[in-house]
């Protein structure tokens, strides 16, 4: 009766106020009390991944419908008047017509409060064990590990939401320790600060000589070093980054890789066939892939639709004009009946699988931090390793660009897949132009290169309120 009744009391622990998502005041402490019970709590998180099921109240950002759309929309990667004249695309029509203009009056607050909530759930599982007395180095560092490397990716993943990409000052609150309920420091640290935070995080779990167990997930050495290669990448060019940064990206991603390789053309077809939900550690295209099948419909919503039951979606021309004929992705945009058709499923409904760590990804992050540093000719190398992976009667890159052929790929590759092709745009600073679709009056809307909403607003009524902490700039909202 001991895991039902702790499950329980995970689902009733709360935030102490509106002033909260970085504050979490658990109830009735005493009856986490001994390493088994703060175990369970982290396996009540991981459960989310494994299994779908919601246990512990803190579920996966990735597998909230509205975010992936939200994403897709914002990044213009559908054909905005197809999209809306198949009954697939209507169903989304209130979440599309929001996010026409960049602005999505519910989404900031909602991954704003999701990724804090995670932040203070893992706060309480590290805090309930450092509590803890009479353990070894090995059980501590078994959970710390996973609940550390968790805790790092949601601060990345708000420093890359809410920290406008060139403005270092303007980081994001942090608060690690769940008894901080009333003094901890609300005050934006610098993007710097934080960065140093999700660092010392992974690199304390890369010290760990403790060896995973079956208990383990994310304590693993290739996930830790896959982070950090994208952390120093994104990094690189912001209000934080330094001289070495693409330096430590490339050499993290290549740590990370050991032992994979880029699916070869004859490879490709089988990389996107998800045949079961929750999680695959040996998926050919990735480390780690989390498909969120799970107790409501809107896990399984794919935002790109599929032909089946006359549901086609069209690709944008931002994406389709990218593929050439014999670019084995042509086929993702460009099928019989020009919908769009990357992932295959077992269900009648469309998936979205998060992918942690697309090898692809890091393949490209080496490619293009050498580009950034200067040595196109490296550069060029990786460039031609991945296009010999993806084009047919391939020969070799004939242009002058290699960077923008690099980001290029990036687009083509990662084409409808969460928030890749969005984070491409903060970290790059480009936008693009939509036709108005809703206003008969007005002919398109624009996203600027460098536009304010590039950053998400920071949230009135969960910070900005009670903490005083200083709006992004560009956002004037109440």
């Amino acid at each position: 009766m001991k895991k039902i009744t702790y499950i329980l009391l995970v689902l009733v622990w709360g935030f102490s106020s509106c002033e909260g998502y970085l504050e979490v005041e658990p109830k009735n402490l005493t009856v986490v009390k001994t390493y088994d019970d703060v175990k369970t709590l982290m396996g009540a998180c991981l459960s989310e991944y494994t299994q779908g099921s919601s246990v512990s109240n803190v579920s996966p950002f990735y597998s909230d419908e509205r975010f992936f759309k939200t994403f897709i929309y914002y990044s213009g990667q559908l054909d905005d008047e197809v999209y809306l004249d198949n009954w697939w695309g209507r169903n989304n029509r209130g979440i599309f017509y929001e996010s026409l203009q960049w602005y999505n009056k519910n989404f900031h607050s909602n991954l704003w409060n999701n990724l804090y909530s995670s932040i203070g759930y893992y706060n309480t599982v590290l805090g309930e064990l450092d509590a803890l007395g009479g353990i070894t180095e090995d059980e501590a560092n078994i959970i710390q590990a996973e609940a550390k490397f968790l805790r790092a990716w949601n601060l990345l993943k708000l420093i890359q939401y809410f920290s406008p990409y060139d403005r270092d000052d303007l980081g994001i609150p942090v608060n690690l320790n769940a008894d901080d309920v009333l003094s901890y420091d609300s005050e934006r640290k610098t993007q710097t600060e934080v960065y140093a935070i999700i660092i010392k995080e992974l690199e304390d779990i890369l010290s760990y000589k403790t060896e995973p167990t079956e208990f383990s997930l994310f304590y693993d050495a290739r996930l830790v070093n896959a982070l950090l290669a994208k952390v120093y990448h994104f990094k690189g060019a912001s209000g934080a980054g330094v001289e070495g940064d693409y330096d430590m990206a490339i050499e993290y991603a290549t740590k990370a890789m050991e032992g994979k390789k880029l699916a070869s053309i004859d490879e490709f077809d089988d990389m996107f066939d998800i045949q079961e939900s929750g999680i695959e550690k040996e998926n050919p295209t990735a480390l780690l892939v989390c498909t969120p099948f799970g107790y409501t419909n809107e896990y399984r919503d794919a935002v790109c639709g599929i032909a089946l039951y006359n549901m086609p979606n069209y690709a944008s021309e931002r994406i389709s004009n990218l593929m050439s004929d014999n670019d084995i992705r042509n086929a993702w945009v460009n099928n019989v009946d020009k919908s769009i058709s990357k992932f295959k499923h077992f269900y009648s409904y469309g998936i979205n699988p998060y992918f942690f760590f697309r090898i692809a990804d890091l393949h490209l992050i080496i490619a293009e931090s050498y580009a950034r540093k200067g040595d196109m000719a490296e550069a060029k190398t990786y460039l031609e390793e991945f296009q010999s992976n993806r084009i047919t009667d391939y020969t070799e890159f004939t242009g002058s660009d290699v960077l923008q052929e690099i980001l290029d790929e990036r687009k083509r590759e990662f084409c409808f897949e969460f928030d890749m092709l969005w984070l491409d745009m903060v970290r790059t600073r480009k936008g693009f132009t939509r036709s108005a679709i809703d206003n008969e009056d007005v002919e398109s809307y624009t996203l600027e290169d460098g536009d304010y909403r590039l950053t998400q607003p920071i949230p009135f009524n969960s910070e900005l309120e009670n903490n005083n902490i200083e709006q992004n700039p560009g956002w004037n909202l109440h």
